[in-house]
């Protein structure tokens, strides 16, 4: 029997592209909050810098409160990755 690609195909695109879309915002916040701090993060600054809508990147990123909380992430990420790890090697 032929399997259909129908709504499951849809479905692991629009993942994809999701997943693809919060790892473009992920990183537009990091160098922002590097360059210029938190308090710089906006969802309408992230959106016009990235040209998605506003509503695109809240769709991510439900506040200014989970962009900060994904620049904390991101910098544990690379302090371990960066100073941690090579230190116990």
């Amino acid at each position: 029997m032929a399997q259909s690609t129908g709504t499951a195909g849809i479905s692991d695109g629009r993942l994809l592209r999701g997943q693809r879309t919060r790892q473009l915002i992920s990183a537009r916040v990091v160098d922002v909050a590097s360059a210029e701090g938190l308090d710089s993060l906006s969802l309408a600054r992230l959106g016009a810098d990235l040209d998605i809508s506003k509503s695109g990147v809240k769709g991510h990123f439900a506040s200014r409160l989970d962009l900060q909380l994904a620049v904390t992430g991101v910098a544990a990420r690379l302090y371990i990755d960066r100073v941690v790890t090579p230190a116990m090697t």
